[in-house]
């Protein structure tokens, strides 16, 4: 098992993608990511079928994901032994009330995987409650896992990030149930009962019978400015390449034109 610290600056001024999960992940050519470094997270898996690619880097934060796609994260570990995990070594799961569950009691401990420290990010003046100052020792937790890939690239001295499919634009389907509508989380776990997710560039990505939390686009948003605020003023510069969407914190390119 790896310790983070042994991540940092491995692909100094290197560039780096991060690709997310947004519907415009399936309108972008990810086989030109295939000689790059490249993050991904959470239930990126379903668009190999339709790609060569395969990331560098996988993360995944969330206390619902790693628990509905434990035997998938499992089995991605095994496979690609080249790429290298990332995960949290606790997270609060969604009983009531929550409890600590250890993620390194669920997920592989191999070579290829690491489990780092967290503390909850916190909006303030400071950016760096929104993004970690000492990234060999703790990451910044917080609305959206990307945040974490973020954090990740620039312990490993990448320079300069290109997001893409990071949409940031969400909808509740209208037969979206609560999963644990008794508790008193602002955060519910939602579950649809088929594969209709308009959020993500599959269907199937939070189709049926899979566990997903409620996004705030907003906190989303106060988090990437805090976070663009900490990485402007460390040298490293973010540039959004999704195609479409509506995150507009970062400057905007177009991701054919950086081949």
């Amino acid at each position: 098992m790896f310790e983070t610290k042994s991540s940092k600056d491995q692909f100094k001024n290197q560039r780096a993608f991060i690709v997310g999960n947004g519907p415009s992940l399936a309108f972008t050519d990810l086989d030109k990511l295939n000689q790059e470094i490249s993050l991904g997270s959470n239930g990126v898996a379903l668009v190999f079928e339709k790609t060569k690619w395969r990331p560098t880097v996988y993360s995944c934060i969330d206390s619902a994901v790693l628990v509905d796609r434990m035997e998938e994260i499992n089995g991605l570990i095994l496979e690609l032994t080249e790429s290298q995990f990332y995960f949290p070594k606790q997270v609060w799961n969604d009983s009531n009330p929550p409890e600590i569950l250890k993620v390194e009691e669920i997920i592989y401990q191999r070579k290829n995987t690491t489990f780092f420290d967290t503390i909850p990010h916190q909006i303030t003046n400071n950016a760096f409650t929104s993004f970690s100052p000492e990234l060999e020792k703790y990451l910044v937790t917080g609305t959206t896992v990307t945040v974490t890939l973020i954090q990740l690239a620039v312990l490993m001295g990448c320079n300069p990030i290109y997001l893409v499919g990071c949409d940031s634009h969400y909808v509740i389907p209208e037969n979206a149930r609560e999963k644990n509508a008794d508790t008193d989380r602002v955060d519910k776990v939602l579950v649809l009962d088929e594969d209709n997710d308009p959020n993500h560039f599959d269907p199937r990505y939070f189709g049926k019978d899979r566990l997903w939390h409620t996004p705030n686009v907003h906190l989303m948003i106060q988090q990437y400015e805090k976070v663009k605020e900490a990485c402007d003023q460390r040298g490293f510069e973010i540039y959004n390449a999704t195609i479409g969407g509506k995150l507009e914190v970062f400057p905007r390119v177009k991701f054919d034109s950086l081949f």
